[in-house]
């Protein structure tokens, strides 16, 4: 399969030019993905039972239009996560799509995406020509140089961010103060921090991708204790060394290691600058969980590319050991898709690597090329961003304030008896319990003045 093989066009769409292999008339489909509007969770089938002997869908390449593999090996990584793929060829999309979203691009964004990925696994497809999603990645991303090369996380970042705008079922994003907290409780802070933050964001961009971290301050002087609870959407993982082998456990033991501070955190007690510890900790997990290997960095007073040999799990990455809160269900991942980087910084080359979740089997999408390739040749040196999935789970739940049992992390503390009806999960009210003791810690915190506001950027 490569770029040999387009030779028709597809007439119906003058924008995305999608050529395929005149040889080949199949007449297999793509099956229908079984998700209905107001939906509460989408099966896991990422290790489907029902194994193809050949992939008919999902192994088309992608043109480079110019400087555009970036872009290419990005949403062939997103084309293989199935949850998000099945969310598209569903259609629902099309009803979720927020026109008045000062934050997003009207849907213009999405709807490229969604254009290029439903084409990949409706019909077979050799090459598609993705022209109408990188001319509006142009339009919207002023940071990105149609001349240059481009760092394809920083653009992941870009595009998941507006994808979120444009599906965000929440009307208008509210103006949300957030909760610096200090003390106790911390389970239920970061319920309420988590609750906080679904009033405003609510797309399937968060369903699965969006986790929660907690960052811990401790001043050396005194002992006051600040947590504080984010929202991340991928980890970026500093790498030990330079040169030579490490793994994936050493890169995340690096990054939840206590981080002395040399007196750059005003203690609020002490109030003054102080030496304090920070430290970072993993409290929800997300269904699709994306890390970055921090591979370009300042080395020795250069801008340049760690080549480091990370060696990382393919099948059964366990977070159990990062992870500070219960959870419903075991940490466990599996690897579905990676983007690799050959070459120097400036002058290098992005690829992508994924499993098709119809055959099982593993191919190299390079541009216009797409092969087939072994599982043994996936650990490499040039690996840079890592997708995997949650194997635990055999489905993945949409996650709304009103739905806290739908949360992955277990809150003794909050009642949980009472299951939301499915009412589009945002206009049902939260259980009486559930707003009590929500109502009851920010109360508390208030009264004894736990915490102090900071404004959402």
């Amino acid at each position: 399969m490569g770029a040999g093989c387009c030779s028709r066009s597809v007439e119906q769409n003058e924008d995305l030019l999608a050529k395929k292999d005149s040889t080949e008339n199949s007449t297999d489909t793509a099956p229908p993905a079984k998700i209905t509007q107001g939906y509460i969770s989408i099966a896991n089938r990422f290790n489907s039972t029902h194994v193809e002997k050949e992939a008919l869908f999902g192994v088309g390449g992608l043109e480079n239009l110019g400087k555009t593999c970036f872009v290419n090996s990005a949403l062939q990584c997103l084309s293989n996560c199935q949850p998000l793929t099945d969310y598209f060829l569903s259609g629902v999309y099309e009803d979720e799509i927020n026109m008045h979203n000062p934050h997003g691009t009207q849907g213009e964004l999405t709807l490229s995406v969604a254009e290029v990925i439903t084409t990949q696994w409706i019909e077979s497809y050799d090459c598609i020509v993705p022209k109408n999603l990188v001319e509006t990645i142009y339009k919207y991303g002023s940071q990105f140089d149609r001349e240059t090369e481009q760092d394809v996380h920083e653009f992941l970042s870009f595009l998941l961010d507006k994808m979120h705008e444009d599906l965000n079922r929440v009307g208008k994003s509210p103006m949300l103060n957030g909760l610096k907290i200090s003390g106790n409780s911390e389970e239920l802070l970061a319920a309420k921090a988590w609750q906080d933050h679904l009033k405003g964001n609510s797309s399937v961009i968060v369903d699965l991708f969006q986790g929660q971290l907690k960052s811990t301050l401790v001043c050396q002087e005194c002992s006051y204790l600040s947590r504080k609870f984010d929202v991340f959407m991928y980890l970026s993982l500093p790498l030990t060394k330079l040169t030579g082998m490490i793994t994936l456990q050493e890169c995340l033991n690096e990054f939840t290691k206590d981080e002395n501070l040399e007196k750059g955190w005003i203690c609020p007690q002490c109030e003054r600058p102080v030496v304090s510890n920070k430290k970072f900790d993993i409290w929800k997990v997300p269904p699709i969980l994306i890390i970055h290997l921090k591979r370009f960095k300042y080395i020795q007073g250069n801008f340049g590319k760690n080549k480091a040999f990370v060696d990382f799990p393919v099948v059964g990455l366990d977070l159990s050991g990062f992870v500070s809160s219960e959870q419903k269900e075991p940490p466990i991942y599996d690897l579905f898709a990676k983007i690799d980087h050959e070459g120097k910084l400036k002058a290098g080359h992005y690829y992508a690597v994924a499993r098709n979740c119809r055959d099982n089997k593993w191919y190299k999408f390079d541009d216009e090329d797409v092969c087939e390739t072994e599982e043994s040749e996936i650990v490499n040196d040039k690996a840079y961003l890592l997708f995997y999935h949650k194997s635990s789970v055999g489905e993945f739940h949409r996650q709304s304030k009103n739905m806290p049992d739908l949360w992955p992390h277990i809150m003794k503390n909050l009642e949980r008896k009472r299951r939301m009806t499915y009412d589009m999960g945002e206009s049902a009210p939260p259980s009486v319990g559930f707003k009590k003791e929500l109502f009851a810690v920010k109360e508390e915190m208030e009264d004894s003045q736990m915490f102090t506001r900071i404004s959402r950027k």
